[in-house]
């Protein structure tokens, strides 16, 4: 006598447990955290490259407004609070091209381009290792609050910067979050050299 044999098979399972699930939460967590980290650091990086290439255009048309129309002509990068930044010191932020008319008594002064803003959170160094132009850091007259340094392009596009080989003349663009911090530079920094006798810009 032959004895059928029972058809045993699995129960279907009906989804994942509470655990895979939260294990699975947790990884797609990571992964968004990571994309977005990544894309706020090249974004952050492109933000400082278009700031300095920016600023090399405007010391570049110093130099030429300076040749063309033979008269002085300065770059001023200004220093102030920012409220959209997060550190709370004052940081050179933004800049402008600006001509001078020199007088007997008084100098005129004539603006060739607006106030342009550095781009998104970038400012320049104001440490002087970094940014050795800040050492001509001065006051804006009447408002305590302000200050800039000056490169003037003259019109032979030489620039009123001491020649000094041991010493090149630099500004040095980062993130406001390492503004305040005199370690070592951030990857994505980029510095302006000026060549004083000539007037020429290099980007590194």
């Amino acid at each position: 006598m032959t004895t059928p044999r029972a058809n045993f098979r699995p129960a279907a399972r009906g989804g994942f447990s509470l655990m895979e699930m939260l294990v699975i939460m947790a990884i797609a967590t990571m992964l968004i955290t990571l994309a977005a980290n990544g894309l706020r650091t090249t974004w952050r990086s492109q933000q400082i490259y278009t700031s300095a290439t920016s600023l090399m255009q405007a010391l570049s048309l110093a130099r030429s407004n300076a040749m063309r129309f033979n008269c002085p002509t300065q770059l001023r990068i200004y220093r102030f609070q920012d409220g959209d930044i997060t550190t709370a010191e004052p940081q050179y932020r933004a800049y402008q091209v600006v001509s001078v008319t020199p007088g007997a008594s008084q100098d005129q002064f004539h603006i060739v381009t607006e106030l342009q803003r550095l781009e998104g959170t970038t400012v320049m160094s104001k440490f002087s290792q970094y940014s050795s132009i800040v050492a001509s850091d001065t006051p804006l007259p009447g408002d305590s609050m302000y200050s800039y340094v000056v490169v003037e392009f003259r019109p032979d596009g030489s620039t009123n910067l001491e020649t000094n080989p041991s010493q090149p003349w630099t500004m040095t663009l980062l993130s406001d979050w390492g503004a305040d911090k005199q370690g070592p530079l951030p990857k994505d920094a980029r510095t302006l050299v000026i060549a004083p006798e000539t007037g020429a810009v290099s980007l590194y």
